[in-house]
């Protein structure tokens, strides 16, 4: 964003929390999954704004009142969990649906009901989505988002710091955690090891995009970079739980022929979650090489 460094001079924490939790507020208000022409993106943006304003509480935490920001990010968290749960049947059901073609015609006669057993779990999570947010609770969270856009709560004297002086702290200490958490891996890491990379990464992509607009080019490149490594990772974690969503009900299928596709449907997942593992580690390379100066407290790599 041009501009992007000279609108910190003489700017606040605050200030830049301020706007950062306001623009928040409206990613939130406007991803409404109610509305009429709601679809799956409808529920994938309305997950995604959830997500990213408990991460810019979290980011300027320091800047706000404990107690008053740890209380709307809990109600958040509630709500991020009725919205994912419902965009991972979102995603599995039309990874099925799409994969149907690869399957000979009698394999796709089992898989068809694979595909009708996942769409009876999404209407579940979209029932238990849909009472949430007609509930006296999402209605008061609504209330308190909008009056958190309009007057946050400070933690006094910390929101009076300068933004130039408080702003690539927080981006950096972002970064640093995402670095030890790639460092810390073992050599074949664990797929929850690398979905805790994964959200590192996107805490990390949050904060560099909530600070965009005071520190210019710098928090733009580091934003870019880390939503690669959350990408892919992503692309890797919807692969296993595919998979293992697959090889449940093989495992449990009454029809050979259900078992049968359940089976070479999770070979296919197994196979594109071993290219997203092998692919991500030159993201984090590339990520690393042009993480900006003041990020750097070490030389990140990855030895494994």
């Amino acid at each position: 964003m041009s501009g992007g460094v000279a609108r910190v001079s003489g700017a606040s924490l605050g200030q830049a929390a301020g706007e950062a939790i306001a623009d928040g507020v409206g990613r939130f208000m406007r991803a409404d999954p109610l509305s009429a022409d709601a679809d799956i993106e409808t529920v994938h943006q309305a997950r995604v704004a959830t997500r990213r304003l408990r991460s810019d509480l979290r980011t300027f935490g320091g800047a706000l009142d404990r107690e008053w920001a740890g209380a709307l990010r809990e109600e958040l968290r509630w709500l991020a969990a009725l919205l994912g749960a419902a965009r991972d049947a979102d995603v599995l059901w039309q990874r099925l649906a799409e994969r149907l073609g690869e399957l000979d015609p009698q394999a796709a006669q089992g898989a068809s009901r694979l595909v009708a057993a996942m769409a009876r779990e999404r209407g579940a999570a979209h029932a238990a989505l849909e009472q949430a947010l007609h509930s006296d609770r999402h209605q008061a969270l609504v209330e308190r988002l909008a009056a958190a856009a309009r007057t946050p709560v400070w933690r006094s004297p910390e929101h009076t710091r300068p933004a130039g002086e408080a702003l690539p702290r927080l981006t950096a200490r972002r970064w640093r955690a995402l670095e030890r958490r790639v460092r810390a891996l073992p050599h074949s890491p664990s797929d929850e090891e690398l979905h805790a990379v994964r959200l590192a990464a996107k805490r990390c992509r949050y904060a560099a995009e909530a600070c965009e607009p005071w520190l210019g080019k710098p928090a733009r490149r580091l934003a870019r970079s880390t939503r690669r490594i959350q990408e892919v990772l992503g692309e890797l974690h919807d692969a296993v739980v595919a998979e293992r969503w697959l090889e449940r009900h093989a495992a449990s299928a009454r029809a050979a022929a259900t078992a049968r596709a359940a089976r070479e449907l999770a070979g296919a997942e197994r196979g594109e979650a071993a290219r997203r593992r092998a692919q991500w580690r030159e993201e984090w390379r590339r990520a690393a090489a042009k993480a900006p100066p003041h990020t750097r407290a070490a030389h990140p790599r990855v030895e494994h």
